[in-house]
């Protein structure tokens, strides 16, 4: 993989010295949009390359990262080799000079990369297209350099004898196609202007050339593309588009060729076919969009068309729709992880749940799971589908204000919320909950709230409490938890909401909208860090055990082993005696002497023969046991290692690394015909 990339980068650069003498090249004006055909159904466009590069190389989140010791993790099969080759792909091409010095005489301005469709006849059996990336091009900008005869001879590393150079005229332009012998890769490059052209086909390069050449429409023309591309962010550095619906038909005429020629065509492959593709039906495009600063932005929008949604995907969009976040005032200022959703369809849920307990039928047990539910509804007196789930709304969230590890285990400081539309209903099913003989609840009235909880012998960080406010039901850890959310709400100046993190990431706007995240980087990942301590240090303990009983079992094997070598030496000495004595009767009765005791003496030595091997077969039975549980725990011991050294080695490192981010955030959105997520990530100041 690594070799084909550097190859066609190597020929990219071929391409910007296809004019003899490095001549003074007229750059054209146009965005590359307006280079690329249409018809795409994919692009990526990279609007100044080597600005991004820079900013990545000198991020401390990429510094951390590359600092991973990759060589000694794969050497210790804490990550395989497709891992280890992928890092050190990219931390060359990050960190190598040379390896930026030539990307950024190839991508340094700005380029784009379009996938399209190279159909055959629909008829054929044959694959729709024999590589899927032949459809690939790449339109990028380069400046004349006069090292590039140099970079080239370092970079192929190869003899000249095993490249072949063809060249091949279409209209005014002069296509080059390399071929690398060795390597069997091919690439067609063009020069135009200050742009060159490359791709693994001929046909994809001469489709870039007719629009150049104003005989074929460019992507800023494709109707398609146009819609999608309206919801890229101004002045984005990256751009993605993808065009699902062409991406599946694609996939649905390639899987019926395929179908055809192995003969596995049937009406129940195709009807298995269509029912795979209607959940993708009525999904057009996808638009990805980054500004990368430190404040990072992303922002994904996906377009459909809801009336062609299959009607088990409608359902979800039909339910989530954009609305106000009343839920942004409960979580307290330290709040490191909030969550908010109103997109919950309980009614589906239980029905779904219903359906799958229906197919599964009774168990081996012969208790039917639908009658349990039965039981549960006379026990509370309602209906689940009637009264019990329309008493809840489509809003739910939470939120983690710390973890605590001061006591036998890491404990969650965490809070849940629910929307309730009938309190009435929810306070009847709480109201039977205080009546179970294990439920021994307190009720405390906090800021006219009534907090409900359970007193358990754990301490008050472990409260299991309940109680209304507003409309939503609050659970949480302990007591504190929900006499905190009160205040935050009552008190904004103390709420998440106003923290500058929070507000930094643009998430505390009025805008409706379906669901917010906020993680606090900095302290997530020294809390993970803690958690992550304190599992090395609980496993720790337990090595200590299991390596005391690993070594009383290997203590075991070794008397086991003794124990069947006395065994067998006892045996051999008993084989020999038998040896003996048959000599002994043989010649005792070849004289006519008397062999009634050597015959005697035989027949006690068969015995503890017998004996013995049946003690031997116990012994050895035991030794094969022992040996068994010696080698399972040698074979556990060396995959705790792997775990510690994976903790220490790779996630210390990148726990590090990710403290380089201050918070992220996430918001969606809904509209009619697109749901549309913004991303938002905070860089420290360095």
């Amino acid at each position: 993989m690594k070799k084909t990339l550097i190859i066609v980068l190597t020929f990219l650069i071929l391409a910007s010295v296809g004019f003899a003498g490095y001549l003074f090249l007229q750059k054209t004006d146009d965005r590359l949009n307006t280079v690329l055909p249409e018809g795409a159904v994919a692009t990526f466009e990279v609007h100044d390359f080597k600005k991004t590069l820079g900013q990545l190389s000198q991020s401390p989140l990429w510094k951390d990262f590359a600092q991973l010791d990759i060589d000694t993790l794969a050497k210790k099969r804490v990550v395989d080799d497709r891992l280890k080759s992928f890092y050190d792909i990219i931390v060359d091409f990050v960190e190598n000079p040379s390896s930026q010095t030539y990307a950024n005489m190839l991508l340094g301005h700005e380029f784009a990369i379009g996938l399209y469709p190279l159909k055959a006849d629909p008829n054929s059996s044959a694959p729709l297209v024999a590589d899927p990336l032949a459809g690939a091009v790449l339109v990028t900008r380069v400046e004349p350099d006069a090292q590039f005869i140099e970079l080239i001879a370092r970079l192929l590393q190869q003899p000249a004898k095993d490249v072949r150079i063809k060249k091949i005229k279409y209209g005014e332009h002069l296509l080059r196609v390399v071929n690398v012998n060795t390597m069997g890769v091919q690439v067609v490059y063009v020069r135009v202007k200050d742009l060159v052209l490359a791709g693994l086909s001929t046909r994809v390069v001469k489709n870039v050339l007719d629009v150049l050449d104003e005989d074929a429409l460019s992507l800023s023309q494709d109707i398609h593309y146009t819609e999608a591309s309206q919801s890229h962010m101004k002045d984005s550095d990256f751009a993605f588009y993808w065009h699902i619906y062409e991406t599946f038909d694609l996939i649905k005429l390639g899987v019926q060729k395929y179908l055809m020629a192995t003969d596995m065509d049937s009406p129940a492959a195709q009807e298995r076919l269509d029912e795979f593709l209607q959940q993708f039906s009525g999904f057009n495009y996808f638009a990805f969009s980054v500004v990368w600063d430190m404040l990072t932005e992303m922002n994904a929008v996906m377009h459909f068309d809801q009336e062609e949604l299959h009607p088990g995907v409608a359902s979800n969009y039909v339910t989530c729709q954009s609305g106000e976040n009343k839920t942004l005032e409960f979580p307290p200022q330290e709040s490191l992880v909030y969550y908010w959703n109103r997109c919950l369809d309980l009614g589906k849920k239980w029905d779904e749940m219903i359906d799958t307990l229906k197919k599964a039928g009774p168990k081996a047990s012969g208790v039917d799971p639908t009658q349990q539910v039965k039981v549960i509804e006379q026990t509370l007196g309602l209906s689940m589908r009637d009264q019990v789930i329309p008493a809840f709304g489509n809003e739910i969230g939470g939120y983690v204000t710390d973890v605590n590890m001061e006591g036998m285990f890491p404990i969650p400081k965490f809070l849940f919320f629910i929307q309730v539309l009938d309190q009435e209903i929810v306070q009847a099913i709480l109201d039977k909950l205080k009546t179970l003989p294990f439920f021994v609840l307190q009720t405390e009235d906090y800021d006219q709230t009534t907090i409900n909880y359970l007193s358990l012998p754990l301490g008050s960080d472990v409260e299991p409490s309940f109680g209304f406010y507003k409309d939503f039901l609050m659970i949480a850890m302990n007591r504190q938890l929900m006499k905190s959310s009160i205040d935050a709400a009552k008190n904004g100046s103390s709420s998440l909401a106003r923290q500058d993190s929070f507000r930094a990431l643009k998430l505390n706007s009025k805008e409706e909208s379906t669901d917010i995240l906020f993680i606090d980087m900095d302290q997530v990942t020294s809390v993970v860090r803690d958690v992550v301590d304190y599992t090395l240090q609980w496993q720790e303990k337990e090595n200590l055990k299991k390596n005391a009983f690993q070594k009383g079992s290997e203590n075991r094997l070794k008397d086991a082993q003794d124990s069947v070598r006395k065994m067998m030496s006892g045996k051999k000495e008993l084989n020999d005696k038998v040896l003996s004595l048959n000599k002994q009767i043989k010649d005792l009765e070849g004289t006519n002497q008397d062999a009634t005791q050597a015959k005697a003496d035989l027949a006690d030595v068969y015995k503890a023969i017998t004996a013995l091997d049946v003690e031997l077969t116990g012994a050895r039975e035991q030794l094969i046991e022992i040996d068994g549980i010696v080698k399972e725990f040698k074979k556990n011991s060396r995959a705790i290692n792997q775990k510690q050294m994976a903790l220490e080695m790779f996630m210390y490192p990148l726990l590090e690394s990710l403290q380089a981010i201050d918070s992220l955030g996430t918001r969606s959105f809904s509209q009619e015909g697109n749901i549309e997520s913004k991303i938002f990530f905070k860089l420290k100041e360095q």
